[in-house]
C-alpha cells in the first residue's frame, strides 16, 4: 500500500501537545486547543473585533493560523511526537457557512502517510454557527529541526497574547476602517493592516504590495507559520477583488491553493503580487506570490472566486 490511515482509539492528553503550545501564531490569534483525541485534535478561536471583515464575520484570512494547527497536528500526533513537520502545501475550499458568532471551530478529520514519499496528507474542517466554512488539505513533509526550547503561551494559550515583546499583533481600534491608499484606489482591510500587507500599485490586471513580518507570526520553529503565508495570500486575493467589484455583485473567494516554497522569517518585508488569470462574467482566478528581496518565491497561490448579483 502507498497509504496508510493513521486514526487508532488511542487518547492523547490536551497538555502534551508541544508543537502547538510553542505557537506564537495561534496565540496571538486567541486559538484554544480544546481536545486531542484519536489523533485528531479539535482547537477553537475566539473571533475579536479586529479579525473581521467588513460584514461583521470572521475574515476567511483570519481562519489561517487555525487550520495550519487543526491540519499541521495531525502528522505531529499520528507519529507520537516522535517527528517535526512542515508543510509543503495548504488548500482550502470556502462555502457560506460564516457567520457572526464569537467562535469559529476546527477539527482535523484524517491523516494518512504517503509511503512513496515519505510525506503525510490531512484533512480538517472549519465550522461556524451557520454550519461549514472551510475544508482544508495539507501535505507535511517530517524535518529534523528542533522545537524552541521556551514554551511561553501554555497554559493560557488563546486566552491572551503572548508576554513577550513585539509578539502581540497591532490591531487597529475596533470598527476601524482599513486603510485608504491615495496612490491606488484601493482600501486595505483592518486584518490587512495587522497582518502588515500595504497596497504599492493596481492596475486593470493586478495589485501589488509587501508585507512586512512580525514576531507573533512565528512556528515553533521561529520562522513564520505556513497558516500566516495563507492568511496573506488569501488577504491579498480579497483586496485585489476589492477592487474589481461592481456595486451591485458579491464577488466570494472560494478555493485557494498554496504552495509553500520557504519558510519566511520574522522582522521582513517581502513584496506580494495578484495577477488577474481571467475575469469571465461568473467566475475570476488569480494567481499570487510571495518574493523575497532576493528575487526568490516564498509561495505561490492559486486563487478562485465566483460572481453573484445582489438581491
Amino acid at each position: 500500500m502507498n497509504s496508510s490511515s493513521l486514526a487508532t482509539g488511542e487518547s492523547v492528553p490536551a497538555v502534551g501537545l508541544p508543537i502547538f503550545d510553542a505557537d506564537r501564531a495561534t496565540a496571538s490569534m486567541h486559538v484554544r486547543l480544546e481536545s486531542v483525541d484519536n489523533h485528531f485534535a479539535v482547537l477553537t478561536q475566539q473571533v475579536q473585533d479586529w479579525q473581521r471583515g467588513p460584514d461583521g464575520a470572521i475574515s476567511l484570512a483570519a481562519l489561517g493560523p487555525m487550520v495550519d494547527a487543526a491540519v499541521g497536528s495531525a502528522p505531529y500526533l499520528s507519529a507520537g511526537g516522535t517527528r517535526n513537520f512542515v508543510m509543503s502545501s495548504l488548500s482550502a475550499t470556502f462555502v457560506a457557512g460564516v457567520g457572526d458568532e464569537d467562535t469559529v471551530r476546527a477539527q482535523s478529520r484524517r491523516v494518512d502517510v504517503d509511503r512513496r514519499t515519505d510525506t503525510v496528507a490531512s484533512v480538517a474542517e472549519v465550522h461556524g454557527d451557520a454550519g461549514l466554512i472551510a475544508v482544508v488539505t495539507c501535505r507535511a513533509v517530517p524535518v529534523e529541526r528542533v522545537l524552541r526550547d521556551t514554551v511561553t503561551v501554555s497554559p493560557q494559550h488563546g486566552l491572551q497574547t503572548v508576554g513577550e515583546t513585539a509578539t502581540r499583533p497591532e490591531a487597529p481600534a475596533a470598527g476601524a476602517p482599513g486603510t485608504a491608499n491615495t496612490a491606488t484606489g484601493l482600501r486595505s482591510s483592518v486584518f490587512a493592516d495587522v497582518l502588515g500587507l500595504e497596497i504599492a500599485e493596481s492596475t486593470s490586471a493586478s495589485v501589488s504590495g509587501t508585507w512586512t513580518t512580525a514576531p507573533w507570526m512565528l512556528n515553533p520553529f521561529d520562522t513564520v507559520q505556513g497558516g500566516v503565508v495563507l492568511a496573506v495570500v488569501t488577504e491579498a486575493a480579497q483586496l485585489a477583488l476589492a477592487g474589481i467589484t461592481s456595486a451591485d455583485e458579491i464577488i466570494g473567494l472560494t478555493e485557494i491553493s498554496v504552495d509553500l516554497l520557504r519558510s519566511p522569517a520574522a522582522s521582513t518585508t517581502y513584496d506580494w503580487s495578484v495577477s488577474f488569470l481571467r475575469i469571465g462574467r461568473r467566475m475570476v482566478t488569480m494567481a499570487v506570490t510571495v518574493t523575497g528581496t532576493d528575487g526568490r518565491e516564498q509561495a505561490r497561490a492559486t486563487c478562485t472566486a465566483f460572481r453573484v448579483r445582489r438581491d
